[in-house]
């Protein structure tokens, strides 16, 4: 994303997505980590109101992303293998899921009663799957001060590893190829679990408890000693594994930013060992730490979505006018590529962010141009990367001359033309 935007829209614009770029995938190693560590604390049997949980559970995290820092250090087949592990134990504590939700028909009704969100005991249901269950809970009914938009936002982060694939593009052997492959089949696979869990417990759990119930998958999941554990294994896969897919993100966008040399202050960056950012492993890790700090981050968390929207929606901007400019270097192999999609996707995105919160999307906007701004007036230098505006440029002067070939100049706009000969050589 940083290197197709900034090679398009020029050292400003690109440099300011990167570090915006980077910042949200930081916070996402916050976001992932503070997951991982409400679960484990949960299986601990931790207490939230003791004081030292809060420091236990930062040693926690800590400790986690000093193992994957490590991982990401030794190299990109390390984390391959890591990924491909979690991987692993994520879909399989995923399909028990499912399996129980479709299969415990048998038993069903089940009741029991726990805390809801607020610690208000409440008797929750499993009733088996029926479609009288999956069509009373396929229409909306929002519960006070929730809409479509918080929905929105609480489900996007989830949705925010497309680029996984692409920010590794310089370890891949092939990266024109293994860089569509993987990321639609990505896709592909996770809206097609994304669609089977909704489909599961929309048609065998009751609206009450899907809407109160936090732990419902552990609560369906198949009887007996390992009735949670399926399901907490699963979490803490998830969530290990978005966090080491963040850091390797914002670590390698970080350290193009700094061999670039955008920003001066980030050339301690531009370093490696054994082709591997390490410098930019362990900044990206601390940043993570440094922001589980605040404890609570729904406080920054429109932030994270508003970046992402914002480099997904210039990266669509970018594909747009490669696409109108026509300039033959552009040959994308999306063989249902178009502009008009580009178009769509880079309005929708825009669109996106004012709809679900039009002050932090200001927010987003003043900071991305403040970074823009001091990168024109601190101009690297030996940077001639040729934006796209050369391109249109070219193609809207060339497009309007051949109009006026074509057509019969009128009397009344005469004008002299003159042809100078000039003697070649001094």
């Amino acid at each position: 994303a940083y290197y197709l935007i900034s090679r398009s829209l020029g050292p400003e614009m690109g440099g300011a997505i990167g570090m915006v770029f980077f910042a949200a995938n930081s916070v996402g190693i916050a976001f992932y980590m503070q997951g991982f560590t409400d679960t484990v604390s949960e299986l601990l049997r931790l207490d939230p109101l003791d004081h030292t949980t809060y420091w236990l559970k930062l040693a926690i995290a800590g400790s986690c992303l000093l193992v994957m820092a490590v991982i990401a250090i030794v190299g990109s087949g390390m984390y391959a293998k890591s990924a491909g592990i979690l991987f692993t134990i994520q879909m399989g504590s995923i399909a028990v899921a499912v399996a129980s939700a479709f299969g415990r028909g048998g038993s069903a009704p089940l009741t029991w009663t726990a805390p809801d969100a607020h610690g208000i005991n409440q008797t929750f249901t499993y009733v088996g799957p029926s479609m009288q269950t999956l069509m009373d809970n396929l229409h909306p009914d929002y519960s006070p001060g929730n809409d479509y938009a918080v929905i929105f936002k609480t489900i996007f982060p989830a949705l925010t590893g497309m680029f996984a694939g692409a920010n590794m593009s310089g370890v891949l052997k092939r990266p024109e190829l293994a860089i569509p492959r993987g990321t639609l089949t990505a896709i592909f696979t996770t809206s097609f679990t994304y669609c089977l869990v909704i489909v599961a417990f929309g048609c065998s759990v009751p609206r009450h408890t899907l809407k109160n119930e936090y732990l419902i998958l552990s609560r369906v999941c198949l009887p007996g000693v390992t009735e949670s554990i399926i399901v907490t294994i699963g979490i803490i896969a998830s969530t290990t594994s978005s966090a080491l897919g963040s850091i390797q993100s914002a670590s390698r966008v970080i350290q193009a930013l700094a061999k670039d040399n955008l920003l001066p202050f980030l050339s301690p960056l531009a370093t490696d060992c054994n082709g591997e950012p390490v410098a930019a492993i362990l900044v990206s890790s601390l940043v993570g730490m440094g922001l589980l700090f605040i404890g609570n981050l729904n406080s920054i968390a429109p932030v994270l979505t508003m970046f992402f929207l914002l480099t997904y929606g210039l990266t669509n901007f970018a594909c747009f006018v490669h696409r109108i400019s026509g300039h033959p270097n552009f040959r994308p192999r999306f063989r249902f590529f178009t502009w008009h999609t580009a178009l769509l996707g880079a309005i929708y995105c825009i669109g996106a962010m004012f709809y679900l919160d039009w002050r932090y999307t200001l927010v987003s906007l003043v900071v991305v141009s403040s970074i823009a701004v001091y990168i024109a007036f601190h101009p690297p230098e030996d940077v001639d990367w040729g934006d796209v505006t050369q391109s249109l440029t070219f193609h809207v002067v060339r497009k309007y001359l051949l109009r006026l070939d074509a057509e019969q100049a009128h009397v009344k706009f005469w004008r002299p033309q003159f042809i100078v000969v000039m003697q070649r050589g001094p």
